[in-house]
């Protein structure tokens, strides 16, 4: 699979992790709680949620593993990122000495997951976009924020300011290729509701 085509899957996967919190926004209350939705529509796009055993050149969804940019494993250092999500085919993994260092010298999609409660500043999203220049030269990264707010015009409006810093950082031609962003609404949580008759 090529990745322009791992791309196309994981925008479905954010349309399904959008519809699902509009029907139940409560699904997701903190930021592993967004990893373990976006983690299960992204299996789910690529039919693997029952936990087949893939192809080995079949790319598969792992959580906070160290991925080593460079393809050296450094046991003295902790890696240079370990992403929230990351799509790897079996093909180009290797396992080091330690159960939970890898290298990988193929092809792979990197997601950055970031939740933006309410009040809360886009300024936090800067640095997941910069994680671009750590990333092994062969992978794309994919930023993907869940903005809560009450307002649909609230969402609106950081996702244009998003989509502007995005925009602003590939004028740098570290940024320039291979980098998307996705914005998802999820409206606050009322946990509470007084009954009409009190």
């Amino acid at each position: 699979m090529e990745l322009s085509e791992l791309k196309g899957i994981i925008d479905k996967a954010i349309k399904r992790c959008q519809r699902k919190l509009k029907e139940q926004p409560a699904i997701v209350l903190t930021e592993a709680d967004f990893e373990r939705l976006v983690s299960w529509s992204i299996m789910k796009q690529l039919k693997q949620d029952d936990y087949k055993k893939p192809a080995p050149e079949d790319y598969v969804v792992h959580t906070q593993i160290s991925h080593y940019p460079d393809g050296e494993i450094r046991s003295n250092h902790r890696p240079n990122i370990r992403p929230d999500i990351i799509l790897l085919t079996g093909e180009g993994m290797e396992k080091a000495d330690k159960a939970k260092d890898f290298k990988y010298d193929k092809e792979s999609l990197t997601l950055e997951l970031k939740y933006l409660r309410i009040g809360e500043s886009i300024g936090k999203v800067k640095g997941d976009f910069e994680k671009r220049k750590k990333l092994y030269s062969k992978s794309w990264l994919f930023v993907v924020v869940l903005i809560e707010s009450n307002e649909i015009s609230d969402f609106n409006e950081k996702e244009s300011q998003l989509k502007g810093m995005l925009e602003d950082l590939r004028k740098n031609k570290k940024y320039k290729e291979n980098v998307f962003l996705s914005a998802i609404w999820k409206s606050k949580v009322h946990y509470f509701v007084k009954e009409k008759n009190e």
